[in-house]
């Protein structure tokens, strides 16, 4: 059975084998839900630098916004650091995440965040504080968008990460010390079984 043969401005590929641009010309790989199928389709006036300046903005902002994770999100800040204007700034992100800035980099922030909430080791740590650390003072909307986003309440990731640790505890208790290794801390569980 032959395939038809693809039109110059789109060409098909299967999602183990996406298109790919020919000859120097730029384009995205789009995805056809009907067919299962990607189809590259061409971008005019995109070249490949300007590809590579929105990939260096990007990774620009992104680190910045890393180091100021306990700030709100200022637009203005990242482009007064990176030298660029708002609409350079939102063009980038959309072009490389398909997002605007804001919501990468609150989706990141939340990863974190979902991330301390997990590991945390202080039994006093609050939903409130976590947050705050990384730049959520909308508590309200902080709820929902972690909710959305994690399928849980932040309060029970917490809850759930403290009584883990809570039986982490309860096993060692009579103890002198916690066990300071992975060798140290088999040989007393094969104490404890002993």
């Amino acid at each position: 059975m032959s395939r038809p043969v693809p039109k110059d401005n789109d060409r098909e590929g299967n999602i183990a084998n996406p298109p790919t641009s020919e000859n120097g010309c730029n384009g995205i790989a789009v995805l056809d839900s009907e067919k299962g199928r990607f189809r590259f389709v061409r971008v005019a006036g995109m070249s490949e630098n300007q590809n590579q300046r929105y990939r260096q903005i990007v990774e620009s902002v992104t680190e910045f916004a890393q180091q100021l994770s306990s700030e709100p999100l200022r637009i203005h800040h990242f482009c007064r650091t990176v030298g660029i204007s708002k609409r350079i700034l939102r063009r980038a992100f959309h072009h490389v995440h398909g997002i605007s800035p804001c919501r990468y980099i609150r989706r990141l922030r939340m990863i974190e965040v979902m991330k301390a909430l997990s590991s945390t080791m202080s039994p006093n740590a609050t939903v409130t504080q976590i947050a705050t650390d990384f730049g959520f003072v909308e508590l309200g909307r902080f709820a929902v968008e972690y909710r959305t986003m994690f399928g849980e309440c932040p309060s029970a990731t917490l809850r759930r990460a403290q009584a883990s640790r809570a039986a982490i505890d309860a096993a060692y208790v009579g103890r002198r010390s916690f066990p300071t290794s992975d060798r140290s801390r088999t040989a007393q569980v094969q104490e404890v079984r002993a």
